[in-house]
């Protein structure tokens, strides 16, 4: 048997090599991590212009049916003023109702109107992760200057405006 002479050599990278294709995906990430982080922010601002929407489409059609909006009559007697606006528009929004604002989990002849919302509750505001509701029976307007981050959603009861409480710039959308 021979041996071979010479030297012995090992296939591998050196440290320079590493240190170099380390520094390339570090540049590669800072430049892709900030595209990806505007993207959630435009995720989460176009599911509150689309729960927005399906809110205020629900509201408006509970309008037409019922001559109030939801929260104005009490859902258990049909009288008013509801003694719990936000419990009121909630149960009005998302069970079957009568015309004169009481509810019922279950159609019947009598309770033929709702449910307005396909989910059967409030969606989570996805900028306060939560989905509580501030309704004001006496509030005949709501803005922006009215963000008090107490809710994630709130409503003027006596004029249907609905808006997101999550921040100023994405209450009005």
């Amino acid at each position: 048997m021979e041996r071979a002479r010479g030297r012995i050599t090992v296939a591998g990278f050196t440290l320079v090599e590493l240190m170099i294709v380390v520094l390339v995906l570090g540049i590669l990430a800072a430049v892709v991590v900030p595209q990806f982080t505007g993207h959630t922010s435009d995720a989460r601002l176009a599911t509150v212009d689309h729960d927005l929407a399906e809110i205020r489409q629900a509201i408006e059609l509970y309008y037409q049916q019922h001559g109030a909006y939801p929260g104005e009559v009490d859902p258990a007697s049909g009288a008013a003023p509801a003694s719990n606006p936000e419990a009121a528009f909630v149960a009005q929004l998302t069970q079957f109702t009568r015309r004169d604002g009481v509810v019922s989990p279950s159609r019947t002849a009598e309770f033929r109107y709702g449910p307005y919302l396909r989910s059967q509750k409030l969606p989570v505001n996805p900028f306060r992760g939560d989905n509580t509701l501030a309704a004001d029976a006496g509030a005949t307007n709501l803005s922006a200057n009215l963000y008090d981050g107490t809710s994630a959603w709130k409503f003027a009861v006596p004029t249907g405006r609905f808006i997101a409480n999550s921040a100023p710039e994405h209450s009005e959308r």
